[in-house]
């Protein structure tokens, strides 16, 4: 248990890189960076984007995966972090709401910023959800054993993940719709953005955690290559997808061997939340349309640029968020306890 409270920086490394990855991913999405609206259909820099799309596609399930992985053992689940992240989250998009006021992009409503103030990131709920459901999921997981939890592992992948995969194959390849015979819902699987896929890979973290999975980096590696080039091939982006949820499993595994550890990567890992909250203002403003038909090493250039100056942008965000808002939460949970829950082993 202590050895799994120390950050391992191999992990905190690829918590980053997933971060990052939010980032292209959104640089790529043409409602927001506006990377494949842009780009010359069928050229060498789209086919780049697309590459960057199915590398990073998994990096959601790769955040929840993590979660698993180190909150598996606890049976307690301090609700000040999930309060937080909500609070963090209301209160960057009123910030965001009144400066856009200001500079005169929008006209200020009551209504408005009741809406704006209502949290509606499904991340962020999904993930709170979770977090309240972990320490009953984790006294299960304690109850079943390592052997129990390999087959609840393989039960749940094929059941919400295996099956909308089939469902979304058979679509693609004989156009016939039949979503409504998913596992998920009614409507079919919704893209993996759902609670189901969130406690799945929360579970597979879990899994993982207590050595359930556990695969040699070789075959993890050859895992990972081709979940990617798949991906690639087959343009599949739902988050429930076999082959996202394998690759976000795959890669979590390579990097937690990683014989790497470092203050400075687990510093600046804290941040990552930060990162996915603010990043959109951000890449809407990054000049996309100016590079996505430039030069390949030039549009790869200007997307390391804008994910590590936003990350940077973001990480000091987080450190002043700390020293402000964070002090004083800190001293309101010392003078009123943080609700919390709480299971006794059986």
């Amino acid at each position: 248990m202590e050895a799994r409270a120390e950050r391992q920086s191999g992990v905190e490394l690829l918590r980053i890189l997933a971060a990052m990855g939010v980032i292209a991913l959104h640089y790529c999405n043409p409602g927001i960076g506006g990377g494949f609206k842009f780009v010359e259909s069928g050229s060498i820099n789209s086919s780049i984007l697309l590459f960057i799309e199915s590398l990073y596609i998994c990096a959601v399930n790769i955040f929840m995966i993590i979660s698993g992985y180190f909150m598996c053992r606890s049976l307690k689940a301090d609700l000040k972090k999930p309060i937080g992240l909500l609070l963090q989250l209301i209160v960057f998009e009123v910030v965001l709401f009144l400066l856009k006021v200001l500079a005169g992009q929008g006209e200020f409503s009551w209504q408005q910023l009741f809406i704006t103030a209502w949290p509606k990131d499904y991340f962020v709920i999904f993930y709170s959800v979770t977090y309240v459901l972990a320490p009953y999921i984790n006294l299960m997981l304690r109850k079943l054993g390592k052997q129990r939890i390999r087959k609840l592992i393989i039960v749940i992948f094929l059941l919400f993940s295996v099956q909308p995969g089939i469902l979304w194959l058979i679509k693609r390849m004989t156009g016939i719709d039949i979503t409504a015979a998913s596992t998920i819902t009614y409507s079919g699987s919704s893209e993996g953005y759902t609670i189901v896929n969130f406690v799945m890979c929360y579970i597979i973290g879990a899994g993982i955690g207590y050595e359930a999975i556990k695969l040699s980096k070789k075959v993890l590696a050859v895992l990972a290559l081709a979940c990617v080039l798949l991906i690639f091939y087959y343009r599949t982006w739902d988050y429930c997808h076999p082959l996202v949820v394998v690759e976000a499993a795959a890669f979590f595994m390579l990097f937690k061997e990683l014989p790497v550890q470092s203050k400075i990567i687990n510093r600046l890992a804290r941040a990552s939340f930060t990162v996915y909250l603010l990043h959109r203002t951000f890449v809407v403003r990054a000049g996309v349309k100016l590079f996505v038909n430039r030069s390949p090493a030039m549009m790869l250039g200007h997307i390391l640029a804008v994910q590590i100056s936003i990350y940077l942008i973001c990480f000091a965000v987080f450190i002043i968020w700390n020293l402000s808002v964070g002090r004083i939460l800190d001293k309101l949970w010392v003078k009123f306890k943080a609700p919390a829950i709480v299971l006794e082993p059986v």
